[in-house]
């Protein structure tokens, strides 16, 4: 099935039960704009719903509780057996644009925006705190190639739930955007597993910003399947020279430019590969519980 119809499919979901999901829906130039976090309160299943449609339908996405040591703490956990998709999809990689309005746009949509897939309908997600305008909105839908009104838009803030469950939700993604910086062919991993924690409110965008990707970098966990030997030692975030800073820290040395950050910080904290070509588990990394306190103030 195609991934932006998947996708259109979850949408509906939160359109139909917008009480229930606490969210809200509304019409600009004539998209389907669904708030689960500017204006609506969000929640946790919104929250998941919103991670699974940035990754077309494909996988699994589901909220428990783990421990970290002595800590317990809401977590997300994904599972896929087309693990590329993460990238093609879920990945951020979308710069959505005009002169009052800007954000990094995830989901199936980018497929179509990219000709490698062709469908009627288009859903987006954005992690931004505002509504997006009526040049954003058109702009999408002449990339995808498709009527506004077929146009799906997802939008939470950094802060709210589902900014902050979305986030969590990108444990995998972190490691497969990993091996691909590292040049290696992601064609090769055939199923993931992920886990990270769901990050507290403890401030505003610009803190949450940075305290949902300290999530990542010191407390996700991933496991993946490969067919073919992976260098397991270079993926988890602790090979990275900025690795020991938060996040904000990191962000603001590369005065607040995303482009400009070390990639290799992007990446789990610690990572299991089952490599099938030697028949081996391999393990690099760790869940750094002491930065991970220190991040979350306890």
């Amino acid at each position: 099935m195609i991934l932006n119809e998947r996708a259109v499919e979850i949408a509906e979901e939160l359109i139909k039960a917008q009480e229930k999901y606490k969210v809200k829906v509304i019409e600009l130039n004539k998209a389907k704009v669904i708030d689960c976090g500017i204006e609506a309160e969000g929640s946790l299943e919104a929250g998941r719903l919103f991670s699974l449609a940035c990754l077309g339908g494909e996988g699994e996405v589901k909220i428990t509780l783990k421990k970290y040591e002595d800590l317990s703490l809401p977590s997300v956990e994904v599972y896929v057996d087309h693990p590329q998709v993460c990238l093609a999809c879920q990945k951020a990689a979308w710069k959505i644009s005009s002169d009052k309005f800007f954000a990094l746009g995830s989901g199936p949509a980018r497929l179509l925006a990219e000709k490698k897939e062709q469908a009627e309908h288009a859903v987006i997600a954005m992690e931004a705190s505002k509504y997006p305008d009526e040049e954003v909105i058109k702009k999408i839908a002449i990339a995808c190639d498709v009527a506004r009104e077929n146009l799906y838009i997802l939008i939470a803030s950094t802060s709210s739930i589902v900014g902050r469950v979305q986030v969590a939700a990108r444990s995998v993604e972190t490691a497969l955007y990993k091996l691909e910086y590292l040049g290696r062919d992601i064609q090769t991993i055939e199923h993931a597993f992920g886990v990270a924690p769901i990050a507290p409110l403890l401030g505003d965008d610009m803190v949450m910003l940075g305290l949902t990707n300290d999530m990542i970098i010191y407390a996700s966990s991933v496991y993946l399947s490969a067919n073919k030997s992976l260098p397991v030692e270079k993926i988890p975030s602790s090979t990275s020279s900025a690795y020991g800073k938060s996040f904000l820290e990191i962000l603001k040395e590369a005065n607040y430019d995303f482009y400009k950050l070390p990639k290799e910080i992007f990446a789990p904290a610690e990572i299991y590969v089952n490599d099938k070509e030697k028949k081996k588990l391999l393990k690099a990394g760790r869940i750094n519980i002491e930065m991970l306190k220190k991040c979350l103030r306890v």
